[in-house]
């Protein structure tokens, strides 16, 4: 089973989420081009999803993940390759993320 860091499963929304981090950290548009680029397939292969479904936002403002990066896709299974935190009914994406 492969470990990646800050995988999440909204069972809810059916969406897995990657939280990746601090990417943007650079003014080079090629730079934050390929780190975009990298992380989109990454999780595009743990979904079996083709990179066009996957979907990035900015976190503007959170407690936990301020100014770091989410990945994100809708599954109709979670992958069972990899260790994946599920979050319970209450919990969706954005309630993860922003709280």
């Amino acid at each position: 089973m492969r470990e990646v860091k800050d995988l999440f499963y909204s069972e809810s929304e059916k969406i897995l989420f990657w939280i990746v981090g601090y990417i943007d950290n650079s003014d080079n548009v090629v730079e934050i081009l390929h780190y975009l680029t990298k992380y989109a397939t990454f999780l595009s292969d743990i979904a079996g999803n083709s990179f066009s479904d996957i979907k990035t936002l900015y976190i503007f403002s959170s407690r936990r993940y301020e100014n770091m990066r989410v990945f994100y896709t809708k599954v109709d299974k979670i992958p069972e390759d990899v260790s994946i935190f599920n979050l319970n009914d209450e919990w969706t994406m954005m309630k993860w993320l922003f709280d």
